[in-house]
């Protein structure tokens, strides 16, 4: 009994799940991943994604302490955290991204699984996913195998049900049939309960931004989502300036007798880009075209749009923009270093708790298939601080707290080194 990859993905909204797709959310979800691949214009998805995806994890560290148990739980960790700022990117893009851990038969494993391979079915008061299914597609021959991994969180366990499906068309269900017949999950059981279990066996990383398309969705929106419409604005104004500068080129008109023939009898100019001939019978005839450019009042208007955008996606002034145009005050820009700063932690924050969960999962997992001994183990991360700016101010006033009493010491080492209070007592004990 094993459960595998599903690294092959789909569309959910076509997984043969009619009953747990969202429609809204999935429209959404698939328009701003054509913005984020989108090659054309100046790429402002995926350039938002990107810093913010680097702010986040930017010398991120993450220890699993705890004896055997933890180093074997660093060790399966270590591979995927290295990749993690790529695949955050994703998840940045589709509002939400899953970690989940898999055994493979020889290893324990993680994968992270995208929006388009993943349906959460229900939550729980505190908004926690207690249903969700996975999917995967293969490609036989001449037909498509889906296998339907559902999770569902019952009375003092965690139940996981596998299920295939195959159909001649990509993206379609399909009728059901045994898991052995691709061969490729014949060792998955169909179902299987796991005790003692209080919580979904994967991390779920979620943007902190509410989701417009479906505030119901369990999913965030794309750290973008709020300046679509500025976005599309900003590569217009970008066209236009191309526009401008390609209308805009020096052009010298001369008469076409100035210049030789070729053997069909056409004029043989130096530079054809430069060069127009025009026929008015008038020798040494010469007039240059070189109009003025409208390019600062473009640039201008378009760094306003990027000036906007920065604002609506948690951006610090000067991020995409170029501050030069337009002029900003101290408290301006400090305010806006803020913003950036207070966005970023909401990031790093649902970030530590998706991989928290992960870890969990991890652990559940190493315990079914007993890949290390049981044991306690405790979780401590460190995210770089260097975006905030005033860090030096922040620790001068909590070590003021500690002077008064407000603040214990190990609160603040746990602050400083990213510890967790655990590691930080222990420490500081004498």
């Amino acid at each position: 009994m094993f459960f595998g990859t599903g690294k092959k993905k789909r569309a959910a909204s076509r997984a043969g799940e009619p009953e747990t797709a969202i429609p809204a959310a999935e429209a959404a979800r698939r328009r701003w991943r054509s913005m984020y691949l989108s090659p054309e214009g100046l790429r402002l998805a995926a350039a938002i994604t990107g810093e913010l995806a680097r702010l986040t994890t930017m010398e991120m560290k993450v220890r699993v302490e705890g004896g055997e148990k933890g180093k074997f739980l660093s060790g399966a960790l270590e591979p995927f955290a290295a990749g993690l700022r790529r695949e955050l990117e994703y998840g940045l893009t589709d509002g939400g991204l899953v970690f989940r851990p898999y055994y493979d038969g020889k290893e324990l494993r993680v994968e992270a699984v995208r929006g388009d391979c993943f349906i959460p079915v229900s939550t729980d008061g505190a908004g926690r996913v207690t249903e969700a299914v996975f999917l995967q597609e293969v490609k036989g021959e001449d037909v498509y195998y889906t296998r339907v991994e559902r999770h569902r969180l019952e009375k003092g366990g965690c139940r996981i049900e596998n299920t295939a499906y195959k159909s001649r068309t990509p993206g379609e269900r399909g009728q059901r049939v045994p898991l052995s017949e691709t061969g490729l999950w014949a060792d998955m059981a169909e179902t299987v309960f796991i005790e003692n279990v209080d919580r979904p066996l994967f991390g779920l990383f979620r943007t902190p931004s509410a989701n417009p398309a479906d505030p119901a969705s369990p999913m965030g929106a794309a750290v973008f989502a709020g300046a679509e419409g500025l976005i599309r604005d900003a590569d217009r104004l970008y066209k236009n300036l191309l526009w401008e500068f390609e209308s805009g080129k020096r052009r010298l008109y001369v008469d076409i007798t100035a210049f030789d023939r070729d053997s069909e009898g056409k004029p043989r100019l130096p530079d054809t880009e430069l060069f127009r001939t025009v026929d008015v019978n008038e020798s040494g005839f010469f007039s240059e075209w070189s109009p003025q450019l409208r390019n600062e009042a473009i640039q201008s208007g378009l760094n306003s749009v990027l000036q906007r955008i920065e604002f609506n996606c948690g951006l610090a002034y000067g991020t995409i923009s170029q501050p030069v145009y337009v002029e900003k005050t101290a408290e301006e820009i400090k305010a806006s270093k803020q913003r950036s700063y207070s966005f970023v932690c909401d990031l790093q924050n649902q970030l530590k708790k998706a991989l928290e969960e992960l870890i969990y999962a991890m652990d559940v997992w190493a315990q079914v298939y007993g890949l290390v001994p049981d044991g306690e183990y405790g979780c401590a991360f460190e995210f770089d601080d260097s975006v905030a700016a005033d860090r030096q101010k922040e620790y001068e006033e909590k070590v003021r707290l500690v002077e008064l009493g407000v603040m214990l010491p190990w609160e603040l080492r746990a602050w400083y080194f990213g510890e967790d209070e655990k590691t930080a007592r222990e420490a500081l004990a004498p």
